[in-house]
């Protein structure tokens, strides 16, 4: 089981922490769906001229290898030579009884290797296939360059450029780039990173080049390597990985559940509609799909002024004080402005009780001191309250990806049963098979000393716990009270 917590307030991911302090919710993880990060990878050297991937691996290197070991003469255990170059010519029995891999030769095998050795030295027709196999496309050798400049590695994500590094280094083709275009598979990733805003990203964060017509190898290199960066770099956004949460501040104690970039290259190089993978990448919370609708509405069109009622429009004289049970020529105004009728027959100036308890309401509304009293501070509330107000529709679109960016933090999956809490609103709901299985409110912190934001497995329950003041709160709280 789960706990979690989430605040629905927010602001500017790079701008106001305090408002995350403020609004910070608990979360939890089940064992069975734990927040998945990327594993740890060592970042690799560039290949080495003795490697066999390198250009200098050669048939005739491996030619004069088999020469030294077939001359040499046959020790008591004589190891199996690998490959179709240890049968001698036009010899089938010698197929079909090929002995397996780091295995003795049988001993009809081992008086004939003397002879084998007179023969001409075959072709190693193994060798030879496996030099082919790893003949590497000149763009894919552009983009190996790439990576071994430090230059340009230095710059990247240490996991995107691993897992890069790892994916190009075994691959004997591009995936991104075929006869100086992009592939349709690279087309459909491109469209959709170009989509990002819809998702609460930007766009112009994930880099990708263009290809002219008859580009060289090293464009259409780095229009690969680039490529393969920006899908990385938007598996990493969409899980949450823009900013580390304890950045912005120690109370976000939150682990974003990125995806292995290695996993995100293997599966994309698969996958037959990259774009839907993209996609899949964003948090399937109902919660945030409906927060990016928000957002596309948010964004779709220019909000208009909000119409105003017309009681909101009239306007009371800002000075002048007068007390409940008096008579004064503002009060009409007032009953106007408040929707309070006068009863029938009776003095529409009299400040009577059914008036007052309408002004006390307001003021307690609008954080004013509930005395029931007409004085200069109710006047000004209640005259800048019908003011025409402009729906801030830049404003509104920040504090959605503001909090579409706290969904991404949570754990993939809450599970079929978890607690949330919700700390701005003062509410924990238990949630069960996608529906609220109870609703309560809770204590939560001050901006002063928040309430921390987590994720994390509830193992148990306590019910009426007992519970003694922590010397935390004796000595920072109760005691400057004193």
């Amino acid at each position: 089981m789960k706990i979690l917590g989430f605040g629905v307030r927010g602001q500017l991911l790079a701008v106001l922490v305090a408002t995350f302090q403020c609004g910070a919710w608990p979360v939890a993880a089940e064992p069975d769906a734990p927040a998945a990060g990327p594993s740890e990878v060592q970042k690799p050297d560039a290949l080495k001229p003795d490697d066999p991937k390198s250009d200098s691996f050669t048939v005739k290197d491996e030619a004069a290898k088999l020469e030294a070991a077939t001359s040499a003469p046959a020790p008591a255990q004589t190891p199996a030579v690998q490959g179709e170059a240890s049968k001698p010519e036009g010899s089938a029995d010698a197929a079909k009884s090929e002995p397996a891999k780091d295995t003795a030769l049988p001993e009809a095998a081992k008086d004939a290797t003397p002879k084998a050795a007179e023969a001409p030295v075959p072709q190693a027709p193994a060798a030879t296939a496996s030099a082919t196999t790893l003949a590497s496309d000149p763009v894919i050798e552009a983009v190996r360059r790439k990576l071994s400049d430090k230059t340009v590695t230095g710059k990247l994500n240490d996991d995107d450029a691993a897992a890069v590094a790892a994916f190009y280094g075994s691959r004997p083709a591009p995936l991104w780039v075929k006869d100086g275009s992009f592939t349709s598979a690279a087309k459909s990733a491109i469209d959709e990173l170009k989509k990002a805003d819809d998702w609460g990203l930007e766009a112009k964060a994930f880099n990708v080049s263009d290809l002219a017509s008859a580009p060289s190898t090293d464009a259409q290199a780095d229009a690969e390597f680039k490529l393969a960066l920006a899908v990385l770099k938007y598996a990493r956004f969409a899980r949450g990985g823009r900013v580390e949460p304890l950045s912005l501040s120690n109370i976000l104690d939150m682990k974003p559940p990125l995806k292995d970039p290695k996993t995100v290259l293997t599966e994309i190089s698969v996958a037959s509609e990259p774009d839907s993978y993209l996609r899949g990448l964003h948090p399937k919370h109902p919660e945030f799909e409906k927060l990016r609708q928000a957002l596309l509405k948010a964004r779709g069109r220019d909000e208009p002024e909000e119409k105003i009622d017309e009681a909101l429009k009239i306007k009371l004289p800002e000075t002048g004080s007068v007390k409940p049970g008096s008579e004064h020529a503002d009060i009409a105004l007032l009953r106007k402005r408040l929707k309070v009728e006068a009863p029938s027959g009776s003095n529409e100036n009299l400040y009577d009780d059914k008036l007052q308890a309408a002004v006390k309401s307001f003021q307690e509304a609008h954080e004013l001191k509930a005395s029931g009293l007409l004085n200069e501070k109710t006047r000004k509330a209640l005259n800048r309250e019908g003011e025409p107000k402009k729906v801030d529709a830049k404003g509104r679109a920040e504090l959605i990806i503001v909090n579409m960016e706290r969904w991404r933090w949570l754990p993939e999956e809450l599970g079929n049963f978890y607690v949330m809490n919700n700390i701005p609103e003062f509410t924990s709901r238990v949630m069960k098979g996608g529906a609220e299985a109870l609703k309560q409110k809770i204590i939560v912190g001050q901006p002063t000393w928040p309430t921390p934001v987590l994720t994390a497995s509830m193992e148990f329950v306590i019910f009426h716990p007992e519970w003694g003041v922590p010397d935390g709160i004796k000595v920072k709280e109760l005691l400057p009270r004193l």
